[in-house]
């Protein structure tokens, strides 16, 4: 038997109110949309050192960096007041950083014999949550962001550098890369019997 239309009317108002409100239900228990990371690239020496500057001074508990002395040395005022607001300042490079401030892991190697085989690099990690990396040379790009996949392959390239560091001078480097690898799985652990 056909329906009366305002009767019909009827049903289908209520049918749709209570989808209405099965979806009004279903998206306040989505989670919230992620945050966007933005990442964007800078071109040029004096560019880096500007961004490398700034994550530094805006830095609230630690700098890591991978970086060669000449930048270390253009960067070592922000480094120094870093240091003195009690911040962990961790230095790697392969040439010599013995006037820097905080922790220095280094070869020691001249940057003139290393030049022959790279280009100045940095790769600056701000409190585990910005990331400047890239080339540090005059028309050079480098990529500022706070993709978290981006600064993790970051850590973890330093932490290699570091444990290569450990291994081929015997110096250890336990503590340093402990303070890198809290976001990083316990593999020792997880490799245990």
């Amino acid at each position: 038997v056909p329906l009366a239309p305002d009767r019909l009317l009827e049903l289908m108002q209520s049918r749709f109110r209570q989808d209405l409100g099965r979806l009004e239900t279903a998206l306040q228990d989505l989670d919230s949309p992620a945050k966007e990371a933005v990442t964007w690239t800078i071109k040029g020496r004096d560019a880096v050192l500007t961004q490398a500057e700034s994550l530094i001074r805006e830095a609230q508990r630690t700098v890591h960096a991978s970086i060669w002395r000449r930048e270390a040395l253009a960067l070592q005022k922000p480094l120094e007041e870093a240091a003195e607001r009690d911040l962990g300042v961790f230095l790697f490079s392969f040439t010599k950083l013995d006037e820097l401030p905080g922790h220095r892991a280094s070869y020691g190697i001249e940057e003139a014999q290393l030049e022959e085989h790279w280009s100045h690099q940095i790769i600056l990690v701000a409190d585990h949550e910005r990331l400047l990396v890239g080339g540090a040379e005059d028309g050079a790009r480098a990529v500022v962001t706070e993709e978290q996949t981006l600064v993790e392959m970051a850590i973890n390239n330093l932490i290699l550098d570091l444990t290569l560091l450990g291994q081929r001078t015997g110096k250890d480097q336990a503590a340093v890369i402990k303070g890198l690898t809290e976001h990083v799985a316990p593999v020792e652990s997880l490799l245990a019997p």
